[in-house]
């Protein structure tokens, strides 16, 4: 396993800005090139009561941050025993409400997106200017000390709704644990 990670780049003014200031820039996932990245969907097949009870319980954090655990205990499980969100119609109202939050929520991370590889003909294509830009070279341990980074699984299907609260559980139980603020990171192995 390679200890560098690899950025690519065109030859512009913003990319030797940052070069002579020695600066990431992070940019909002709303920016990029690709309109399925980060857009965070997930299926419902497969789910149980306890996943839904965990789907509303984070929707209502979200919608309604005055509600205490309680409160928000007792208003889910009312929900869950009317048991109208399994309908069709209500799931796709419940995913474009829970796609919205998390877009939102998204949208105010800042991502730089690096690779493994140093020699991948599509990131030169890609983000290289078509073979003309450069490609920087990162200590992948400096990285790693000074930023939030994750590894990017492709997938040609949605996660379960159930895997996904799991991931975004991890992902928030090592955000609070965490001594300072740090910009949120993916990394690309491309």
């Amino acid at each position: 396993m390679s200890n560098f990670l690899y950025r690519y780049r065109v030859v512009d003014d913003h990319a030797l800005d940052g070069l002579e200031k020695n600066e990431f820039y992070f940019a909002s996932p709303s920016s990029f090139n690709d309109p399925f990245d980060c857009k965070n969907q997930f299926t419902f097949k497969g789910s149980d009561d306890n996943d839904w009870r965990l789907f509303f319980d984070m929707q209502l954090q979200h919608m309604k941050p005055q509600l205490s655990s309680e409160e928000r205990r007792i208003e889910v499980e009312e929900i869950v025993q009317i048991g109208k969100y399994k309908e069709t119609s209500s799931i796709k109202e419940q995913r474009r409400r829970w796609g919205k939050i998390l877009e939102e929520e998204s949208n105010k991370l800042g991502m730089v997106c690096l690779s493994k590889y140093p020699k991948d003909i599509l990131m030169w294509s890609h983000y290289s200017d078509k073979h003309r830009g450069f490609c920087l070279k990162f200590d992948k341990k400096i990285i790693e000390d000074h930023f939030r980074c994750f590894h990017v699984d492709y997938s040609r299907q949605y996660p379960t709704f159930k895997k996904f609260v799991e991931e975004l559980i991890k992902i928030t139980i090592n955000t609070m644990a965490d001594d300072f603020w740090r910009n949120d990171r993916k990394t690309d192995d491309s």
